[in-house]
């Protein structure tokens, strides 16, 4: 950790712990006010006034360490330090290839370095800031960090042309992901990764017309609007463009 890094997670520290220590005394105040002014109904209104603001305060801190946090996070993936470097393998998730057949799949099953070399990439990152910054702000930076994954892979998955097995494969890769974050994040993570999972299922139905039964479940809200979900599917190479188009979603 270079100094200048070292200098921006102590001020990211300081600001989210300060922001927890006015939300604590606002708790306390509040809880103060409501004894001292138990029969004095407008003397608890104009209390509670004045004691919400400093929630807006605590707010407005914690507005501040998350927009910090998410271009700490950006400067860190983006800066490239070699080909097993976090931002490296993340530009050759855009070279990664999901056209497979049965045989290339199995194959690749066997002997794919590309997500074991992302995950401990991941992993390092993890470790670079574990210990250095609050609980909450690791919380946050990891989850500043699934984000800024998921909006990359995305961006290179609606350019890839995919089979059912290279859907397979890709699901199997989004879920070894998702993995990492659920073991090492605090909050849930599931709903940032509710599009890209959906986006995957899409790419291992069999036939265009069997997304209408997910469609119309009630046992998931779904993330994508009916214009991508036949941009998705338009991904597969074995449907045609006339049956996507008939969909009635």
């Amino acid at each position: 950790q270079s100094k200048m890094e070292g200098m921006i997670t102590s001020a990211l520290n300081n600001f989210q712990v300060s922001a927890a220590h006015i939300l604590t005394l606002q708790k306390h105040l509040t809880s103060h006010a409501m004894e001292v002014f138990a029969h004095q109904p407008n003397g608890i209104k104009m209390a509670k006034q004045c004691l919400d603001n400093l929630v807006e305060t605590y707010e407005d801190y914690m507005r501040v360490v998350q927009h910090n946090i998410n271009t700490f996070v950006t400067n860190q993936v983006e800066k490239v330090n070699g080909p097993l470097a976090l931002g490296s393998l993340l530009d050759r998730f855009g070279q990664q290839r999901y056209e497979l057949r049965e045989g290339e799949y199995a194959t690749r099953e066997a002997n794919d370095s590309y997500i074991p070399s992302l995950l401990h990439a991941l992993n390092t990152q993890y470790q670079a800031v574990e210990g250095r910054v609050t609980e909450v702000n690791l919380d946050l930076i990891l989850h500043a960090l699934a984000s800024y994954i998921l909006k990359r892979v995305e961006v290179f998955v609606l350019r890839k042309k995919f089979t059912f097995w290279g859907g397979l494969q890709f699901d199997k890769d989004v879920r070894k992901i998702s993995a990492f974050f659920n073991k090492v994040c605090i909050k849930p993570v599931r709903d940032k990764f509710s599009r890209l999972m959906q986006i995957a299922s899409l790419l291992q139905v069999d036939r265009v017309e069997e997304i209408l039964d997910y469609w119309t479940s009630d046992t998931q809200v779904w993330r994508l609007s009916p214009r991508e979900v036949k941009m998705v599917l338009g991904l597969r190479v074995e449907f045609s463009k006339q049956d996507i188009a008939k969909l009635k979603l």
